[in-house]
């Protein structure tokens, strides 16, 4: 029971993103330190409001921009001790404010 108890406990501890609070001095600062925010990042409301403008202070050039849609997609990447996550986020902008924003992950092989 010990075992299976250890086994679940690391396995869980290899398999999850470190996790700390979204700080944007912090986050173009010092690129080795955004993988611990990016949970904060997308569960927290702090894109929602955002000037296109600051958006891309922070995040740099979007990946892809759909000037119909209005979507800046950016690519961030995650990791636990075992793999690599890959998060596409796209902000849906209006007026160059960001008003809801979706992503997508999935793993790196």
């Amino acid at each position: 029971m010990a075992i299976i108890v250890f086994a679940v406990g690391w396995t869980y501890f290899i398999t999850r993103m470190p996790q700390e609070k979204f700080n944007e001095t912090i986050w173009v600062n010092d690129i080795q330190e955004r993988n611990k925010m990016i949970k904060d990042l997308l569960e927290s409301d702090y894109l929602i409001g955002q000037k296109s403008s600051h958006i891309k202070a922070v995040f740099g050039k979007p990946e892809a921009v759909n000037h119909e849609e209005g979507v800046l997609t950016y690519t961030l990447i995650g990791h636990t001790a075992l793999d690599w996550k890959i998060i596409s986020l796209k902000l849906f902008m209006k007026d160059s404010i960001v008003k809801k924003f979706t992503y997508d992950t999935r793993i790196a092989h």
